[in-house]
């Protein structure tokens, strides 16, 4: 018989599937607690029949089961109740699985058994809780629905061309950071339970190749290349190069301000984060084509105000693409700090934000690259609007005429 526990949890409920009785009650002993109500079923008919009754936010299942499997399972809720994170739980399951399952969109993350009980309890509450943020069921669903993000199909050609050649892994991290969507994906199944075991969550693409190897990488790269459900048009391809090109130049230079603010190197391991800061506009521009225009054209009239800046006039505050951005980041278990930037690359929460240097340095850089974009001329820039960095404007200056210099080239290139 399925079980549910009488604990009232103020989070959400979360199911697991596991057709050995053994597990599942050392899974109602250990993480019984006031965070989160625990539900449990032996199999995947009777975890049907449950989601058929039940409220359930979080379904963790067993892999290797009689009957119906976990990925039967996991598949058949992705299906009917899209909102619901999915997590698969396996001692078993093998690389290709969990690469296939994080790469297609079947599973939020992967949890090992053994499990160390106070990294699955963590683990489980952060879900919980910005699913519980997220109260707009149409971003719910559209987040837990995602299969794969538009992606350069060229990508995987240089990829594959560099993999030939056996270049480097710098030269692999920067093909890869050409697209931003390919990037993610990279970062996501790097920092999912499966590799992470091996070291340190981390923000860095370099960092990420090495962890989970090329052939790998480069299953990834194929799959996410190949396999967009939602082709872009001609237009929309030209916003979503734009967004790309933003997002690199943003990226690069994080690193050359934070060195500047704080005399030293950025944390290696943080040298990819500009990449998907902005990558909530990718969920717009593909999945809510309508509203992307709508900011767009505000954009136009106004054109000093930032993407953001409209989004807030047309009347999306708490649901930008900000928002977006860091909840599907989140859900994908990439690092805080990834989380963290593209939700506050516009404004910075103190009592939030865990790496407050960061995300000062990320929100000024994205600040001073939207202005220079802007500007025809850089020296009708009032740098009196970037003080709260405390960085001198002679400086700002300098890099701001390299960053013109970075944008000319790219439209030149186009």
């Amino acid at each position: 018989m399925a079980n549910i526990d009488a604990q009232a949890g103020k989070l959400g409920r979360v199911l697991f599937v596991d057709d050995e009785s053994s597990v599942l009650n050392v899974i109602r002993d250990t993480l019984f607690q006031n965070e989160f109500d625990i539900i449990t079923a032996p199999n995947g008919r009777q975890a049907l029949q449950l989601l058929e009754q039940e409220q359930i936010d979080l379904i963790i299942s067993d892999v290797r089961m009689p009957e119906m499997d976990g990925i039967q399972l996991l598949e058949a809720v992705k299906k009917k109740w899209p909102s619901i994170i999915r997590v698969m739980l396996s001692g078993f399951v093998d690389e290709s699985v969990a690469l296939q399952s994080l790469t297609n969109g079947l599973v939020t993350t992967y949890f090992p058994k053994p499990w160390d009980t106070a990294e699955l309890k963590e683990d489980i509450i952060r879900l919980l809780k910005f699913h519980k943020t997220f109260k707009n069921e149409k971003i719910l669903n559209l987040m837990n629905s995602l299969d794969r993000l538009p992606s350069l199909p060229m990508l995987y050609q240089y990829f594959m061309s560099a993999f030939h050649r056996e270049a480097s892994f710098d030269e692999f991290a920067d093909i890869i950071k050409q697209d931003v969507s390919v990037a993610t994906k990279i970062l996501h199944i790097a920092n999912s339970a499966f590799y992470r075991r091996l070291g340190e969550p981390t923000a860095s693409i370099e960092h990420a190749i090495m962890t989970m190897g090329l052939n790998a990488v480069k299953n990834i790269v194929l799959a996410v290349t190949l396999s967009t459900q939602k082709p872009l048009n001609s237009k929309q391809t030209k916003y979503f190069q734009d967004i790309i090109d933003h997002s690199s130049i943003v990226n690069k230079y994080i690193q050359l301000f934070y060195k500047m603010k704080y005399m030293k190197q950025l944390n290696s391991k943080f040298n990819s984060v500009g990449i998907t800061h902005d990558i909530g506009k990718i969920i717009l521009l593909q999945y809510f084509p309508d509203r992307f225009e709508q900011i767009i054209e505000h954009k136009n009239n106004h054109p000093y105000m930032t993407f953001y800046d409209c989004e807030l006039d047309l009347g999306f505050a708490g649901n930008t693409h900000a928002e977006v951005g860091a909840f599907l980041l989140n859900l994908w278990n990439l690092p805080q700090i990834s989380v963290e930037t593209a939700l506050f690359h516009h404004s910075i929460s103190t009592d939030l934000s865990k790496n407050n240097d960061i995300m000062l340095v990320s929100r000024f850089t994205n600040d001073i690259v939207n202005m220079v974009a802007a500007k025809d001329d850089i020296h009708e820039i009032d740098y009196s609007e970037f003080n709260y960095i405390e960085i001198p404007a002679n400086n700002i200056v300098k890099i701001a005429e390299e960053i013109k210099t970075d944008l000319n080239e790219i439209n030149n290139a186009i």
